[in-house]
């Protein structure tokens, strides 16, 4: 492993740790917050009271390059030209910006998809397949 390789890794787990920390005290303030208004027997608040106390589900961790693999699958199910929103429905879930940017970037790099058209503000870029050679 190069030190670049590592320092990069390293970055990525103390990204990771800070994301986990940042989830966990989210839903602590939430309960707390819940708890609070029950003291103070606060019932206009009562439905997000109740939802405040259901425990979050959290996002399934998926391992390197599995996003990469999903999407790529998926390109099958997708229109000729597609945005984020098309991958988002054909894998089933919306993973985060930045790693499904990076994915889509690498699919570029690939050769399996083309960027169709930049993105501005709030358009999304689209991409194009790429036409299978030999066709």
């Amino acid at each position: 492993m190069t030190p670049e390789e590592y320092e990069l890794r390293m970055q990525r787990l103390e990204e990771d740790r800070r994301s986990a920390h940042e989830m966990v005290e989210a839903g602590y303030s939430q309960q707390f917050q819940a708890l609070e208004r029950l003291r103070n027997g606060d019932s206009g608040q009562a439905g997000q009271v109740s939802a405040a106390w259901a425990p979050a589900k959290p996002a399934r961790r998926r391992y390197p390059g599995e996003l990469f693999l999903e999407v790529q699958a998926a390109l099958a199910e997708m229109p000729e030209i597609f945005d984020r929103n098309h991958v988002c429905k054909a894998i089933g879930y919306e993973p985060d910006r930045g790693t499904l940017h990076r994915t889509l970037g690498e699919l570029v790099t690939g050769g399996f998809i083309v960027q169709h058209a930049l993105g501005q503000s709030k358009v999304a870029t689209k991409y194009r397949k790429k036409e299978a050679q030999g066709s």
